[in-house]
């Protein structure tokens, strides 16, 4: 097993934090929407973005999906709205460096 020095962990822990907002975002989003997501949902979901590979993007749909569309009609607003909200996310993700501002995601 290979030991991540404190730089990595930084960069990752700043990663998550700002991951756990865009979280929050996309709940208030789907609230806005019509959806039942609540506290509890959005708990679930940051908790269960723990144990997936963040890298895999069906692995972070289907997790948050899971956790956040109980219904036939909410996983329809839940697909509605996941590519517009979280599209601006996979760009930054590719980017070397920093997020700028420009970019972040409300």
């Amino acid at each position: 097993v290979k030991e991540r020095g404190p730089a990595p962990l930084r960069q990752d822990l700043a990663l998550y934090g700002e991951l756990s907002a865009n979280v929050v975002g996309f709940c208030r989003l789907l609230r806005d929407a019509g959806t039942s997501v609540g506290p509890g949902e959005e708990s679930d979901a940051l908790r269960a973005l723990r144990h997936i590979d963040l890298g895999r993007g069906d692995a972070f749909y289907y997790c948050l999906r899971t956790a956040l569309a109980k219904s036939v009609r909410e996983q329809r607003i839940f697909d509605d709205r996941f590519a517009s909200y979280w599209g601006v996310w996979d760009q930054a993700l590719e980017l070397d460096g920093p997020l700028p501002q420009s970019q972040s995601v409300p």
